[in-house]
């Protein structure tokens, strides 16, 4: 298959990102991660941090939603059900059971040796944390992405179903965007008064996350029946991009809000409360934007390989799996030096990507290894 350049590129860009959003929690902003350091930012820089991991949440895991939707159909139809699925049980599967039960409950022994908890053995721990607190970690990605395949294969051996056959072949108009929005924020709304962020899961599953994450990875499937970006322009993607960009001051505002009243965290995370509500809508708007604009973006100006892009974005998945450990790692580090949280986050940061990446690329060269990373 001919590889896309463009979505190669963005997906280091996305890899990157991740790693960018865990190490700025693992410093003090807000979010869910498996190690804080003590010393962490505080005040305007907490707040300014937190904004743009919260507009980071709002559309990059729905952009790699998007982008594995979009490769899936192609792959699909060369493979067939059997083989299809064959593949995504190995480049899914594995990593996912390797890392929810090896790695990820050793990295959190790590932890707990690292603050003097006395975990006690190594294999007990590891045992009872996953019988006792089951959990995939970032990985919860790839367990979405095996779920929502098995239900596409699943889909495909039904073909007397051709919904896409009620969707038009034109390209979406500004109104079906704006519809798409609302929808979205509706949707996400009513689904955050059972499963608020941050609340019940499973297995690491963050149930009012999933809208989004949900209205991307099919939209991702039409685009690509549709041939939608081919079609589509930057122009069109600039307009939404700029509105997406008006509403993040509102969230800044939020987080302002929300250090001089912690307890309105619960109103926007979840439960019928205006505040939920902008959240919900606010979320959906950025999404669209950034995503729609990333896309034509990188279509339009970064549609290009090299040998080290071709390299990188082959090692973007082994890199996104490993990330945990490294981000852990050089936090450890850093903790005895003497600088503030902010500048060990921005020394730590282009580090922990470089290594990662490396550390991918070697992996990758073990035999058997590129099968499954």
């Amino acid at each position: 298959m001919k590889r896309t350049a463009y979505f190669d590129n963005l997906r280091i860009a996305l890899t990157a990102l991740v790693i960018f959003h865990h190490t700025a929690i693992a410093y003090g902003a807000s979010g869910g991660w498996c190690y804080v350091t003590p010393d962490t930012v505080k005040g305007t820089v907490m707040i300014i941090l937190s904004s743009i991991l919260t507009v980071d949440q709002a559309f990059f895991m729905s952009l790699f939603f998007f982008i594995s939707a979009y490769m899936m159909p192609g792959s699909f139809d060369r493979k067939g059900a059997v083989d299809y699925l064959k593949d995504r049980f190995m480049r899914l599967g594995v990593p996912l059971v390797i890392y929810s039960l090896i790695i990820g409950p050793v990295l959190n022994y790590a932890i707990q040796v690292h603050i003097g908890s006395s975990p006690g053995n190594v294999f007990s721990f590891v045992l009872n944390n996953i019988i006792r607190y089951p959990s995939t970690g970032h990985m919860w990605f790839v367990l979405a992405l095996l779920i929502f395949e098995s239900f596409y294969a699943t889909y495909r051996s039904f073909p007397e179903l051709p919904f896409s056959r009620f969707i038009s072949n034109n390209i979406p108009s500004h109104r079906n965007i704006a519809i798409f929005i609302l929808a979205c924020g509706i949707i996400a709304f009513l689904l955050r008064t059972v499963y608020p962020i941050g609340g019940k899961n499973i297995i690491g599953l963050q149930f009012g996350y999933f809208t989004l994450y949900t209205a991307m990875y099919i939209l991702g499937i039409i685009a690509k029946r549709k041939n939608w970006i081919d079609k589509l322009s930057i122009n069109g993607a600039t307009i939404w991009f700029l509105i997406a960009l008006a509403v993040i001051p509102l969230i800044v505002a939020a987080w302002f809000d929300l250090t001089r009243n912690p307890a309105h965290m619960t109103e926007y995370t979840g439960g019928f409360h205006w505040r939920s509500l902008f959240l919900s809508f606010w979320e959906a708007i950025v999404c669209v934007g950034f995503c729609y604009f990333s896309i034509m973006a990188f279509k339009k100006y970064l549609n290009n390989s090299t040998n080290l892009s071709v390299n990188l974005a082959s090692d973007s998945y082994a890199a996104y799996i490993i990330h945990p450990v490294i981000v852990v790692g050089m936090t450890f580090l850093l903790e005895p030096v003497h600088l503030s949280p902010l500048l060990k986050f921005l020394i730590a940061f282009p580090i922990i990507v470089i290594i990662c990446f490396m550390l991918a690329h070697c992996i990758r060269k073990i035999p058997g290894f590129k099968k499954v990373v």
